[in-house]
C-alpha cells in the first residue's frame, strides 16, 4: 500500500464532513430563497445559528456511517468501482438515521423540504469531493507519484492487454517496470535484485499453467522481500461474456 493511498484516504474523512457542512448550508438557503418561499412561505422558527450546531453535530455521527459503509477502506491505484453505490448508501442510511431518531424522540424538524433537499445535496456534494481526490491521484500519477511499479510473469493475451492497457491509461496507477515468460533461478534473482533496489512493487502472474512449485517459491520471495503478488484467471483460455460466482457447495465456483 502506497503512502498516497494512505493520504488520500485520510483526507477523505475531513472533506466529507465539509460537503455534508456544505449540503445542508445550502438546503437551508435554498428554502429561504424568495421563489420558493414565494410558493411555500417560511412558517417555521429556524435560526441559521441553531441549525449550523445540529448540522455539525450530525455531520460527524454522519462519517461513522461512511464508515460503516466501506467509504474509507483504503483504495488501491485503480479501485474505483461501486464508489457512488456506496454514497448513496451512506447518505440515505444517514438520513433515515436522522428521520429515526426525530421519530423515536418525537421531535418533528420544521422542514421537510430542508431534509430531502440536504439528502440530495449530500450525494450530489460527497460524490464531487470524491471526484476531486480521484483526480488528483491521477495527476500524481502521471508525475509518477503513488504508481504501483509492476512486473508481470507469463505471456498471452492476457500480459498483452495488461500491458497495453498500463501504457495506455496511466491514470489507473501502475506502470510495468519487467516481465518475464516464468518463474526461472535466473528470474529469481533478478527479482531480489530488483527489490533490494527498491524498482518494483508487485507481482501479476498471468500464466495459469506455471509450475506449482515455481508459483510458491515466487510467492515465498515476494513474502520476503515485502511486495505483493497478484494473478490472473484465465479459465483455460476462454473468453465468457457472462460470469457468476456461487458458493453454494461452500467452495468458489465460477
Amino acid at each position: 500500500m502506497k503512502r498516497s493511498e494512505l493520504f488520500f484516504t485520510a483526507a477523505a474523512v475531513p472533506l466529507d464532513y465539509v460537503m455534508l457542512v456544505a449540503a445542508a448550508l445550502t438546503a437551508y438557503q435554498l428554502r429561504h430563497l424568495p421563489s420558493v418561499t414565494l410558493i411555500r412561505p417560511v412558517t417555521f422558527d429556524l435560526s441559521l445559528g441553531w441549525y449550523l450546531r445540529i448540522v455539525l453535530l450530525v455531520a460527524a455521527a454522519w462519517l461513522v456511517v461512511f464508515a460503516l459503509a466501506g467509504l474509507y477502506q483504503l483504495r488501491e491505484a485503480g479501485r474505483q468501482g461501486s464508489e457512488w453505490r456506496k454514497i448513496v448508501l451512506g447518505v440515505s442510511t444517514g438520513v433515515a438515521g436522522v428521520v429515526a431518531v426525530m421519530f423515536f424522540s418525537r421531535y418533528l424538524f420544521e422542514s421537510r423540504f430542508i431534509i430531502i433537499a440536504a439528502w440530495v445535496l449530500a450525494i450530489v456534494f460527497v460524490g464531487f469531493g470524491r471526484w476531486l481526490l480521484r483526480r488528483a491521484q491521477q495527476v500524481g500519477f502521471r508525475f509518477g507519484v503513488g504508481v504501483h511499479r509492476v512486473v508481470l510473469i507469463g505471456g498471452g493475451g492476457v500480459a498483452a492487454d495488461l500491458r497495453e492497457r498500463f501504457a495506455r491509461r496511466p491514470g489507473l496507477g501502475y506502470r510495468l517496470v519487467s516481465q518475464y515468460p516464468d518463474f526461472s533461478d535466473g528470474v529469481r534473482r533478478e527479482l531480489e535484485a530488483m527489490a533490494q533496489a527498491d524498482t518494483f512493487d508487485e507481482v501479476i502472474q498471468t500464466n495459469p499453467e506455471l509450475d506449482r512449485q515455481q508459483t510458491i517459491a515466487l510467492v515465498s520471495l515476494l513474502d520476503a522481500t515485502h511486495r505483493e503478488f497478484k494473478y490472473t484467471a484465465d479459465l483455460l483460455g476462454l473468453k465468457v461474456g457472462r460470469l457468476v460466482v456461487r458458493t453454494d457447495i461452500g467452495a468458489p465456483i465460477v
